[in-house]
């Protein structure tokens, strides 16, 4: 009488191949000139975890391993928009609040909602201003005739430069100025939410 095969262990099979993720990465930065960030581990282990999931998809629904995506996921997501959630003060008031300013202060912050910070009628002397959001909509309108350079950043969340859009984890958009020196620098970011900077 033949037995069937003994199929290994989620459990054990997950932590074969995290050791063996990890030592390989080890034995890279280790013995070549790389120099590999340890936040790839993240998306590895996921990988590891999916490939393990779909390896015993007939044999349970694995709840724990399930778990472990999700909370690894949800790291990965989080330390890719780590630079921008982390550098983003969550000061000043909540609500909805609208600037019109006629001299540039260096920064202007607001923790949650939606900031307008109209730059129409502004005298730039230029110098560099930096706008953050926690969590909400930023919102920069700047003259048209303004010779500008811009970063805008999110941690989460959109980005909208003069027309340009990116979304998702960690968006940016940079616009350089053109020929000469820019008459204003803006650092535009948001934690969670979104980014907008138009001509008005």
């Amino acid at each position: 009488m033949t037995t069937a095969p003994r199929r290994i262990g989620l459990g054990r099979l997950v932590g074969g191949l995290l050791l063996v993720v990890v030592g390989a990465l080890w034995l890279i930065e280790e013995f070549t000139d790389l120099d590999l960030p340890w936040t790839t581990l993240l998306p590895l282990i996921l990988i590891v975890i999916g490939l393990a999931l779909m390896y015993g998809a007939d044999t349970g629904p694995h709840t724990g391993l399930v778990t472990l995506g999700v909370i690894v996921t949800v790291v990965v997501v989080l330390s890719s928009a780590a630079d921008v959630l982390f550098d983003v003060p969550f000061s000043g008031g909540v609500g909805d609040k609208a600037l019109t300013p006629t001299t540039l202060e260096d920064e202007y912050r607001w923790a949650v909602g939606s900031m307008t910070v109209d730059l129409t009628g502004a005298e730039f002397a230029g110098q560099d201003v930096e706008m953050s959001v926690g969590l909400g909509e930023l919102v920069v309108i700047v003259p048209d005739d303004a010779v500008v350079e811009v970063f805008a950043a999110a941690g989460i969340g959109e980005v909208v430069v003069f027309g340009e859009t990116q979304s998702g984890v960690s968006p940016e958009v940079t616009v350089p100025p053109p020929a000469g020196s820019p008459v204003i620098v803006i650092t535009a970011r948001v934690g969670i939410g979104k980014v907008e900077v138009r001509r008005g």
